[in-house]
């Protein structure tokens, strides 16, 4: 016969192939066996498929374990002893029920006896299907381990034990269980984080978002977001930016960074995005987008920038200022010397005295020009009095009406309660001369300027308004303005930002020179004042000047009558380094009888000897000279000569000087014979 297993040929005796284990084990099983079985043979049979058992459970990766009937442990693998923690005899000498205070289930509740595979088979006679129970080891651990039962049974199908195999996910479970520690702190972040965090895939389409957005004009749901394009939900003009971005970061696995605008009609914010790679197996799969909000910053950038500009447009007109204060010292000193020699050939030469007067005219006109570079530099000399403004207007409207000629109409308006202002009055009527001029400009064809002066309030917001009764309310905040309005070209607004910069006109090559509006801005300011403009295309222009309103009214001016006049006795020192300016001031005061000592500077002023500085009635010095300045000298001079009165003339600015000491004055280049004369008697009289 053959064996069916390994086809072996065999004698005609054997029931069995003694080389086949499985092919034993089924005769030894058959009942009645015939007598022909060798003792020997069997012997063998069994040793060999105990051999083929225990290899099998030593190799196999899991543990195994033989239960009786009742729960009795009596064989197991090296594996299972291994998970266990136990040895053999240890293990063989306990049932299944023993185990019981050391089994829990995953979610930590005690697993019972009852709940065990292998309680269940031999109850069952059944096999159980998998269950995962950790098993509370000595060292303190737990094992977790995937049980399995499935019972033995006899020759007649009563169930003998059962076989229970399991294998260690213990390492599985770890790292499920750092996985979902993992995502539950990544969820937590993501969904607390302050930006927006979302996934897309590399067209762009969204596929994951972290919270609701709630900084629109409405509040929309991720979960409908989801599934859109990123290219739905950001300003058009950003399209092709951001599409090269995904396109660098799905490309390259590059990290980029841009900035981009919300929806129009939906988002008004602006934000910035950072978008970099996911990758997997070192290829990109998907990008990841971070956004932040930054509409606040962007605002306050923006603001920055305009602040910025501001700064340097106001350190441009300052240095502009400090150009035409140098510009304007040197060209007084110039004018000086012209104004003092007209009034010596006035004196004294009486057949060309129409030339002198051109020539006088000539000077005040360039003195004119000074004062408007310093008024425009913030830095022209000022004389404020209590001015009312009405009775200036009233009083060089006849001139006003003679440069504007017939075909332009000047309308008066003034309110009857009008309040006084302090102001240089001749600085004010040169306000309003360049005001109406630059409105007859304005309206070469014709038209109507009106000159309008009322009293305003001015709230805590800067708004003005017509107060009904400025009586027991704080005067700082009560204005007296004058208004300039035409019915003109009008300015746009690109002509209205530049119409106070100095040099900047709309008039043809030799119209205009640019210092008109730039001067009417600065003599304001210097006044404490502001000046605000209104102007459109085709509608024309109103200038409005703001001037702080004070209760006080204006001195009456009393005028001496002049009895004669009186030749000077006094000895006068001047200290001038400019030549050609001691020398015509040194001529007009001798003219007037005065004896006059000259100094070319500060030192040589100084090493004059003190019985000289004792015949001295003034000292008539310039202020800014090399080395010492005019006023630090007469303080050393004044120590040696404590009666000495001082008289300071400059073509910079008087505020500059700050407070004078009792004996000072203080006088303006240029300035003529007269005003000199009257400032040097006021101190020698006063």
């Amino acid at each position: 016969m053959q064996c069916p297993r390994c086809h072996r040929v065999l004698a005609d005796d054997y029931e069995f192939c003694p080389y086949d284990g499985a092919s034993r084990a089924e005769a030894l099983l058959r009942p009645h066996q015939p007598a022909a079985l060798r003792h020997s043979d069997l012997q063998a049979a069994l040793q060999q498929s105990e051999q083929l058992t225990r290899g099998i459970l030593a190799s196999v990766p899991a543990g195994v374990v033989h239960v009786r009937a009742d729960g009795a442990i009596l064989h197991a693998n090296a594996e299972a002893l291994r998970v266990l923690g136990l040895g053999f005899d240890e293990l063989t000498q306990r049932f299944t029920r023993d185990f019981e205070p050391e089994t829990i289930f995953e979610d930590g509740s005690p697993c019972t006896a009852a709940d065990y595979p292998v309680t269940k088979a031999l109850v069952t006679g059944e096999p159980q299907p998998a269950v995962t129970i950790g098993v509370k080891r000595r060292d303190g651990g737990v094992s977790w381990c995937v049980f399995r039962a499935a019972p033995v049974k006899d020759a007649d199908g009563v169930t003998t034990g059962a076989v229970v195999s399991f294998h260690d996910v213990s390492q599985q479970i770890e790292t499920a269980n750092t996985l979902r520690r993992s995502e539950a702190k990544f969820k937590a972040i993501v969904t607390s984080a302050p930006n927006i965090i979302c996934t897309a895939d590399e067209t762009g389409r969204i596929t994951f978002m972290n919270q609701v957005v709630d900084n629109l004009d409405r509040v929309v749901d991720t979960s409908t977001i989801v599934g859109q394009s990123v290219f739905n939900w950001i300003n058009k003009r950003d399209h092709a930016r951001m599409r090269e971005a995904i396109s660098r970061v799905v490309e390259n696995a590059e990290t980029v960074e841009l900035e981009i605008a919300g929806l129009d009609s939906v988002d008004p914010n602006y934000y910035v995005t950072r978008i970099g790679p996911v990758l997997e197996g070192g290829k990109v799969a998907s990008i990841a987008m971070v956004v932040s909000v930054i509409t606040e910053r962007k605002r306050a950038e923006d603001e920055r920038v305009r602040l910025l500009a501001q700064l340097h447009e106001a350190q441009r007109l300052e240095s502009l200022g400090r150009l035409a204060g140098g510009v304007a010292h040197d060209f007084n000193n110039l004018l000086t010397v012209i104004q003092g020699s007209v009034d010596l050939l006035r004196a004294r030469v009486g057949n060309t005295q129409e030339r002198i007067a051109d020539i006088g005219e000539a000077a005040s006109r360039a003195a004119s020009l000074t004062k408007q570079l310093l008024a425009f530099g913030r830095g022209q000399p000022m004389n404020p009095r209590v001015i009312d403004i009405r009775f200036v207007v009233d009083e060089i409207a006849p001139m006003l009406r003679r440069l504007v000629g017939e075909h332009i109409e000047i309308v008066i308006d003034h309110a009857p309660d009008l309040g006084c202002v302090r102001a240089d009055r001749a600085e004010f009527e040169r306000v309003i001369v360049n005001l109406v001029m630059n409105a007859r400009d304005a309206m070469s064809e014709g038209g109507r300027c009106t000159i309008r002066t009322r009293n305003l309030a001015v709230n805590a917001a800067g708004a003005t308004f017509e107060p009904e009764d400025r009586k027991g309310s704080d005067e700082a905040f009560f204005r007296v303005a004058m208004e300039v309005a035409d019915t003109g070209s009008g300015m746009d607004r690109q002509t209205l930002d530049h119409a106070f910069e100095p040099f900047f006109t709309t008039k043809e090559v030799g119209r205009g020179s640019g210092l008109g509006l730039a001067t009417v801005h600065g003599i304001v300011s210097q006044s404490g004042g502001a000046i605000e403009v209104e102007s459109a295309p085709g509608i024309g222009t109103t200038f409005r000047i703001l001037l702080p309103l004070i209760e006080d009214r204006p001195e009456k001016k009393t005028i001496p009558p002049r009895t004669g006049v009186v030749r000077a006795r006094e000895t006068i020192l001047i200290v001038e380094d400019e030549p050609r300016v001691r020398a015509v001031t040194k001529s007009l005061l001798e003219d007037e009888g005065y004896t006059v000592l000259e100094a070319d500077g500060p030192e040589q002023a100084l090493a004059m000897s003190d019985d000289t500085l004792r015949k001295v009635k003034v000292l008539f010095t310039d202020v800014v000279m090399p080395g010492i300045n005019g006023p630090a000298m007469a303080g050393r001079l004044r120590i040696r000569a404590p009666h000495l009165k001082v008289l300071l003339m400059s073509g910079h600015v008087r505020e500059a000087l700050g407070e004078l000491p009792d004996g000072f004055a203080f006088l303006s280049k240029p300035f003529d014979k007269r005003a000199m004369c009257d400032a040097i008697r006021a101190l020698i009289d006063g």
